[in-house]
């Protein structure tokens, strides 16, 4: 599928004469955006991957299948522990310190 979409991409590059654009794909799409930078990186400046978080979007076409990627986990913070819990600014501090960030008090009682 990426190739075949990917010819019609370099057909209207070529029919509108951009040079070296940036190409902007979501889902699906990033097949394509693959396949030219894989294809014709000479011909694109750029790609911006917009929710295509397939296989191709990570590699050049010779890496891991869909099913696999899919199968992939991220290793998990450790859960909240007694005092993490005992009060809604004890979670907060919790998330901050595993997330980053903090959830507003309003959501953590939702």
């Amino acid at each position: 599928m990426g190739e075949r979409l990917g010819k019609d991409v370099l057909a209207v590059l070529d029919a509108v004469k951009l040079d070296k654009p940036i190409l902007v794909g979501h889902s699906l799409a990033g097949a394509e955006l693959s396949w030219m930078a894989n294809a014709h990186p000479n011909r694109i400046a750029g790609l911006v991957y917009l929710e295509a978080g397939y296989s191709y979007a990570f590699d050049n076409g010779r890496g891991a299948a869909t099913v696999e990627m899919m199968n992939l986990t991220a290793p998990q913070p450790p859960p909240p522990g007694t005092a993490d819990v005992v009060s809604f600014s004890a979670l907060q501090k919790y998330d901050e310190r595993v997330n980053g960030f903090q959830f507003p008090e309003a959501e953590l009682r939702d």
